[in-house]
């Protein structure tokens, strides 16, 4: 192995008592790979022009093997071995967010949550907080009523801020989307809609969704 060949950077978060073993796994998978413990998790540096795609193969292999929750993240593809390092803080910052949203069972890119990094990314933000802050009223709401705000409250983001498509979407009545968004104002704001907070109120909603919420 050539270490000037290594361009993948992958680590991997699960229990202490599960790395030692999971260490002889990932040379079985990957056996070109240097493979160690870094930073209370596995770091994982391959010869592979494909990051996610070896990412998958460990997060199967060690998953299958172990039987325990394991979350792997493969960092962008290093252009050389000298931006290697970078690739794995990515990847290592990545996982520090995803831990913190309860996501602890999956392979995932971390190139897909550079938007989410960028603002929580940082070690020791806690997104919960901007969540609460955000959008915590509608979660309350639904959570002591069985309402479903927070789900009509994704859709009309998604849906550019649209009712009608918000109720085509949720196969429900456009008045029924329009009382709920009415409810949502008087928990939010009357501003809500308004670009910039409807941008945070969307990027709040992603990370609740992201930790496996509705």
């Amino acid at each position: 192995m050539r270490l000037d060949d290594l361009r993948s950077a992958i680590v991997v978060a699960l229990p202490l008592e599960s790395r030692r073993v999971a260490t002889d796994v990932l040379h079985g998978v990957v056996p070109t790979a240097l493979v160690g413990e870094r930073d209370g998790m596995l770091a994982v540096l391959a010869a592979s022009p494909d990051p996610i795609g070896t990412a998958r193969e460990v997060w199967t292999a060690v998953r299958g093997a172990l039987q325990v929750p394991t979350l792997v993240v493969a960092g962008p593809l290093a252009r050389s071995a000298e931006t290697l390092g970078r690739c794995y803080d990515v990847a290592r910052r990545c996982v520090e967010l995803l831990q913190k949203l309860d996501t602890a069972d999956t392979a995932v890119d971390a190139r897909a949550y550079e938007p989410y990094l960028a603002m929580f990314g940082g070690g020791s933000q806690d997104p919960s907080g901007f969540i609460e802050s955000t959008i915590g009223p509608v979660l309350q709401w639904d959570s002591e009523r069985g309402t479903e705000l927070f789900t009509t409250l994704c859709a009309f983001t998604d849906a550019g801020g649209s009712p009608t498509p918000t109720a085509r979407a949720m196969r429900v009545h456009i008045n029924t989307v329009s009382q709920r968004l009415d409810r949502i104002s008087a928990l939010l704001g009357s501003d809500w809609r308004d670009p910039e907070p409807l941008f945070r109120i969307s990027v709040a909603a992603r990370l609740h969704a992201l930790a496996g919420h509705d």
